[in-house]
């Protein structure tokens, strides 16, 4: 059973990450190099922690996510070197040709962001990486086992542990169709705990797979969206995120940890807005879903997107 806990980053000395947001809000919405925006940085704050928070929450409301090129093939660079030391420079090259980019444009694909906020970390002498591999964005992703990259993030080494960065994701999200990009800004892809982050992002390298979790494992996870992460509430059933339904009686949602909020659901776009109706025994609570026919299912707290499920004959 996949736990959900609320988890605020709090500063050592109590103070929480909202003032180095506040502080930033108040920065120039453009800088012509990473050296500049790092030089910001350096000046404002010395704690790690918080030179990170800004460098996520700089990058994640200054940068669009590229629209025009959702889903096309990532642009292949070419190039030769003679030795382990000039492959090393061209690479670094390239990145930073990336970051230019991104900052100039104030626009990127996934890459860009994570690109971006890896040479400023680096800068600040903050050991950063960026980590491939699939993210579990829509419910169609349900089922999916992770293939071929398609989404890059970050991980930075803090007092020896690593902790994972997602700007793109803070940046907003795209929606509609067409596809439009919402600026949205949110916290909760930072230093995200590693059992929140795992149920929407799994790394094509094991060796950043901190937890006990196969392909296959993530693939049967339900879609958990923004909200899930933040509610603190339990999903305990439906187990996985492919539910078979038969004959007329739904599905059945049970939840732990729910206080209050108004649940309601869509199935394949038809929005239901009538509040579900909690049934409560005794740390649980459940919720009866007249969904009695295959296709998406998204489920809704206080009019957010909280989860979604697949379902199926």
């Amino acid at each position: 059973m996949v736990s959900l806990s609320l988890c605020v980053y709090v500063h050592a000395n109590g103070q929480d990450l909202a003032e180095v947001d506040r502080t930033v809000s108040g920065w120039p919405a453009s800088f012509s190099n990473p050296e500049k925006l790092d030089g910001m940085i350096a000046r404002n704050f010395t704690d790690p922690v918080e030179q990170v928070r800004a460098a996520y929450t700089w990058i994640a409301r200054h940068i669009d996510y590229d629209i025009k090129s959702l889903n096309k093939p990532g642009k292949v660079v070419s190039y030769s070197y003679s030795s382990e030391a000039e492959k090393l420079e061209k690479e670094k090259e390239i990145k930073e040709q990336l970051a230019l980019r991104t900052l100039h444009k104030h626009k990127a694909v996934c890459h860009g962001y994570a690109t971006l906020f890896q040479m400023v970390c680096e800068q600040l002498n903050i050991e950063c990486v960026t980590i491939s591999g699939t993210a579990k964005i829509y419910e169609t992703d349900i089922g999916q086992v992770p293939g071929i990259p398609n989404h890059a993030w970050n991980a930075v080494r803090i007092n020896g542990t690593w902790r994972f960065v997602d700007a793109t994701w803070g940046a907003g999200y795209i929606h509609g169709n067409p596809p439009k990009f919402h600026e949205d800004y949110d916290d909760i892809y930072f230093f995200t705990p590693q059992e929140k982050f795992y149920l929407n992002h799994y790394p094509a390298n094991p060796e950043w797979l901190f937890i006990s979790m196969s392909p296959d494992e993530f693939a049967r996870l339900p879609l958990y969206y923004p909200e899930a992460l933040k509610s603190g509430i339990r999903i305990v059933n439906p187990k996985s995120g492919t539910v078979k339904i038969s004959g007329s009686h739904g599905i059945t949602l049970e939840l732990r940890d729910y206080h209050s909020g108004e649940i309601n659901f869509s199935l394949n776009g038809r929005n239901y807005p009538e509040p579900l109706k909690p049934v409560r025994r005794g740390s649980s609570t459940t919720f009866r879903i007249p969904a009695r026919q295959p296709g998406i299912l998204t489920l809704f707290l206080n009019g957010k997107a909280f989860i979604g499920f697949r379902l199926i004959r």
